[in-house]
């Protein structure tokens, strides 16, 4: 047609015309692709079951290599493969002695950001209150990170104790000023004393190996027994050496005349006759503890490659650092640690600083560097993988965290807050919910910690014990340390989870309201006065049952319902004045008070039911019937007291009037009577 208009009539268009996209042909598929897709939409997805059960597909030998995993259950046994039922165990160092030592130095206090009608407090980790020191002196086992924990805890204390404190025993009879003064090098001298302790027994296995006394006389030298070297020497018939070595630490000057000794062998060609142990030797003598030197001039047999130390002895790297810690001439912590950190960048140290668990930085080099570095990261220090050897492990990480963070060292809170929550979820996990609140307790944003132990009040509402038994919470709980009662924690937030569990567990109304009114809050109030208006008041309406009402009745006027919910007076006042009408003594019912009450409630009833069917308000079928059988009571009672005619709107005479202010104080004296019951 625009062809025909514009003249072009017959010519067919030269513009290219692109297929739209559903005439397009499709790609060709890949294969393997869609069938990777397919048996991943065919699999078993692992998922955890409401028991904290992770259910799997996978063969035994996959299981038996987690070690953090154990079957739960039998596993259900397939044609092509088996159903898991696993649990995660709990690690065992949930209930250390530092722990508790640092629950009793912890500090409650009052949450400066929080509103003043509100009680969740926070809790701050002891600072300078408790010494690393203390830590390190609790009895420690046997298992490896409990090793590990007693060398950190130990470390911590020789850098960040009071100088008093980490260097106790060397600073008996100096003053106050020489002290200060010589601080650093008495820091340096604590840290040797813990260090040799540390790599003591490491090395004592080394030395039961090796025969050659050279050898021994070396790895003796490692952990500082200079007295047990030279003799060693002195037995093998070198006395020259053996007397050098028992002169050690050399001074600068004796360092400085060894080195020129030991250049002059290279020169004549005499260092490539001593043995590989000597060589070693007399390089630390010289204040070299990194490597030896090697000679590359002269004819093959006067050469020789050098060596690296900790490599041809088999020292890990805590042996090479005690080892220059000895004798590598540093005056104090910071110029050890810069030289042992520079010499890994720049890989004259070979010897990864890995700890006993991986190929993750040790902690100890952590808190070196945290030392020695003012600007060094806190945060890879505190990983739990690296401080206990598995990421799910997160007891040493969160204490290490938590006091490292109260001393004043720059760690984000944010970053302690994570620790925190993995290391509460791994209590819960265990079951040791009272440790978990309070470790929750420590995070710093108050809107985060109180949503945080609200839900592990409702998860473990079932355990929670009463406030007013302490004997059924000393049955819930191990010990009077991780008593909930400890935690203080808030009392609604205990109450409101109780009621929680009785609603959605129980099933039991009534449980319910009286937890939600011993909350004592405006909210518990107001959501306690919806399940008596929904649930508890209209069952007992229409099962003519009304011990419980009548219970719950005066736990509401206790609790001064009536003038703290407006809702009262259309809600919970009509079963109030039901149970007032019923209850009435027959010659009261016969006169003005019966009448009164009559009156006061049928008004109610009759004004709430029309709401209902005006649309203005929503009622349930239920409360629909418990408000026919209330209305049939009142008509009941008009009928057999007689004045049934004398309550209709118009027909009342002067002397029947309905008194208000009499109902109320009828209704005053009937919770007199209610409370004393």
């Amino acid at each position: 047609m625009m062809d025909s208009l514009w003249g072009g009539a017959g010519e067919k268009s030269t513009r290219t015309r692109h297929p739209s996209a559903l005439s397009r042909p499709l790609r060709p598929s890949n294969g393997n692709a869609d069938e990777k897709n397919d048996q991943w939409h065919e699999c078993f997805k692992p998922r955890f079951t409401n028991g904290d059960v992770l259910t799997v597909t996978a063969p035994d030998i996959a299981v038996g290599k987690q070690q953090d995993l154990e079957h739960d259950l039998q596993p259900l046994v397939g044609e092509t493969k088996d159903v898991q039922f696993l649990r995660v165990v709990a690690a065992q160092d949930l209930d250390a002695p530092a722990l508790a030592l640092q629950k009793q130095q912890t500090e409650l206090v009052q949450d400066t950001e929080q509103e003043a009608d509100q009680d969740m407090i926070l809790a701050e980790a002891p600072g300078e209150e408790l010494a690393f020191a203390t830590l390190a002196e609790l009895p420690a086992t046997e298992t490896p990170l409990r090793k590990q924990e007693q060398a950190i805890w130990t470390l911590c204390s020789t850098l960040f104790d009071p100088i008093e404190v980490s260097a106790q025993g060397l600073t008996d009879g100096m003053s106050a000023d020489k002290i200060i003064e010589y601080e650093p090098m008495l820091r340096m001298d604590a840290l040797r004393r813990i260090w040799t302790q540390l790599v003591s027994a490491e090395v004592d296995v080394k030395i039961a190996g090796t025969r050659s006394q050279e050898t021994k006389a070396l790895y003796l030298l490692v952990k500082g027994d200079v007295v047990a070297a030279s003799q060693l020497l002195a037995e093998a018939g070198d006395t020259r050496l053996a007397i050098l070595v028992s002169q050690l630490p050399s001074s600068a000057v004796g360092r400085d005349l060894l080195m020129v000794q030991i250049e002059a062998w290279q020169k004549r060609k005499d260092w490539t006759e001593f043995s590989d142990p000597i060589k070693a030797l007399w390089t630390i003598l010289s204040g070299q503890t990194r490597s030896v030197a090697g000679v590359s001039t002269g004819g093959p047999e006067d050469r020789v490659k050098g060596f690296k130390i900790s490599e041809l002895f088999e020292l890990d790297w805590r042996m090479a650092l005690a080892l220059r810690m000895q004798f590598g001439g540093a005056q104090n912590i910071e110029e050890l640690v810069h030289g042992y950190v520079d010499d890994l960048e720049d890989g004259e140290e070979r010897i990864g600083p890995s700890g006993p668990w991986a190929d993750d930085e040790d902690t100890l080099l952590g808190l070196l560097r945290l030392y020695a570095y003012h600007d060094a990261p806190v945060v890879d220090l505190i990983e739990p993988k690296a401080v206990s050897g598995n990421a799910m492990h997160s007891r040493l990480s969160w204490q290490l965290a938590t006091l490292l963070h109260a001393k004043g060292f720059t760690i984000e809170a944010a970053e302690v807050d994570k620790i925190s929550v993995d290391f509460a979820a791994q209590l819960e996990a265990a079951g040791e919910w009272s440790k978990a609140a309070w470790v929750l307790m420590h995070l710093h944003e108050t809107e985060i910690r109180v949503h945080a132990v609200k839900t592990l009040l409702e998860r473990n509402a079932a355990q929670l014990p009463n406030h007013e038994d302490n004997e059924a919470m000393a049955e819930h709980e191990e010990s009077t340390t991780w008593r909930i009662e400890s935690l203080h924690l808030p009392k609604h937030l205990i109450e409101n989870a109780k009621a929680l569990h009785a609603s959605a567990v129980l099933q039991d109304p009534t449980r319910q309201i009286s937890h939600l009114l011993s909350a004592d809050t405006d909210e518990s109030l107001a959501e306690a006065h919806d399940v008596l208006c929904d649930t508890v008041g209209p069952e007992a309406m229409i099962a003519r049952s009304y011990t419980e009402l009548r219970t719950l009745v005066k736990y509401f006027t206790n609790a001064n319902a009536p003038a703290r919910l407006e809702e009262w007076k259309t809600g919970g006042k009509l079963y109030a004045d039901f149970l007032l009408l019923h209850d009435m003594e027959p010659r009261k019912r016969q006169g003005r008070d019966g009448r009164n009450v009559c009156y006061a409630l049928g008004k109610a009833l009759s004004a709430a039911t029309e709401k209902a069917q005006d649309g203005e308000v929503e009622m349930p079928l239920v409360v629909r019937a418990a408000m026919g059988e209330m209305m049939k009571k009142v008509r009941a009672v008009e009928k057999e007291e007689g004045f049934e005619g004398a309550l209709k709107d118009g027909k009342r005479s002067s002397g029947q009037e309905v008194g208000w202010p009499r109902v109320e104080k009828m209704w005053e004296g009937y919770r007199m009577t209610l409370s004393a019951a």
